[in-house]
């Protein structure tokens, strides 16, 4: 009876093709990937290093596939000093030229633009960092950054509404403030609150920028006369001299730091993705999302922490006529 069976599994086995693998049950709390998921503001000097360094390492000129082993490389030679005597019999000391183990002449020459891009990253996290913690009692911090566009949706949809284009878009400005709190614990010695402005009107020009800050520079005590402003870079947007109009009545002082290209998200981010996420969870419920009015009721009700207000198009049309932005002089 065994042989049998043996038998009979043998010849069951030479049945079976050669292209058919044997699958066996992922463990419940493995999950496939959802393309929503996948990453899509990466950073393209990161990115195109990262891909830099990978080709060379398959060709064994450099001993990492990784880039931030470059970075390391690029510092241990920013540190590597030699002694040499000069034609006068001087000691003297100059910083060694090392080859970066017979690497390639394109990733030779990008080392220096991505070791300072890097340094750049991280001098800024450990910048804003420093200055969340060390907050006095009349200062505060204002985070803050331009979301993609979040698509109105409707729990269902004719075809023509579906393909047509015919969503309505409302961009998200979300701002995270700390301010300092006396009576917080050592490990967090400030406050956060959370804000998130919305509208339909696609203009990302200056005027925009303050109308989206009105409603939470309302919010700060009157004791605070300092502002530290963080945001991303884009010229159009943050960094051109028409920032620079006094918005303020009793702030004495500000700063704007400018994130490195393409490193800018971080809390900004987190309000971004828990308002989209909160509204596309209430499209399946049955729960219609056609403009902004609802896009900020809906999710409301799910979101306590974070304060949710509307933008209107005749609010940025004050905010540009009653400050003329156009005759700021360059400094």
């Amino acid at each position: 009876m065994r042989e049998t069976v043996q038998q009979n599994e043998e010849n069951r086995a030479d049945e079976v093709p050669e292209s058919i693998t044997r699958t066996y049950p992922t463990p419940k709390w493995v999950n496939e990937m959802n393309v929503d998921e996948r990453e899509t503001c990466l950073c393209i000097r990161h990115t195109n290093t990262k891909l830099l360094v990978q080709a060379v390492h398959k060709y064994g000129l450099f001993y990492s596939a990784k880039p931030r082993k470059l970075y390391c490389v690029y510092l241990k030679l920013q540190t590597s000093k030699e002694t040499y005597t000069d034609k006068n019999g001087n000691q003297k000391t100059a910083q060694k030229m090392i080859n970066l183990l017979e690497m390639d002449d394109r990733l030779q020459n990008s080392v220096n633009g991505y070791a300072v891009h890097v340094g750049r990253v991280i001098h800024q996290q450990e910048a804003l960092k420093y200055q969340k913690e060390n907050l006095q009692f009349n200062e505060a911090v204002i985070y803050m950054d331009f979301s993609e566009n979040y698509n109105c949706k409707f729990a269902e949809e004719t075809q023509a509404f579906h393909f047509d284009g015919s969503r309505k878009p409302v961009y998200l400005h979300t701002v995270v403030t700390y301010l300092h709190d006396k009576n917080s614990q050592l490990d967090m010695p400030y406050t956060i609150q959370s804000f998130c402005t919305l509208s339909d009107c696609l203009d990302h020009g200056v005027h925009t920028i303050w109308t989206h800050l009105k409603p939470i520079l309302k919010t700060l005590p009157d004791s605070v006369i300092t502002i530290h402003f963080w945001s991303g870079s884009p010229s159009t947007q943050y960094r051109n001299k028409k920032c620079s109009r006094d918005m303020f009545s009793n702030v004495q002082r500000f700063t704007w730091n400018y994130h490195e290209a393409g490193h800018r998200k971080g809390d900004p981010g987190g309000i971004r993705d828990t308002c989209k996420r909160t509204a596309d969870n209430l499209v399946p419920q049955v729960k219609d999302i056609p403009d902004v009015a609802t896009l900020i009721s809906s999710p409301k009700e799910n979101i306590d922490n974070v304060t949710l207000e509307e933008v209107t198009k005749d609010d940025i049309d004050t905010m540009e006529q009653r400050y003329n932005f156009k005759d700021i002089k360059p400094l």
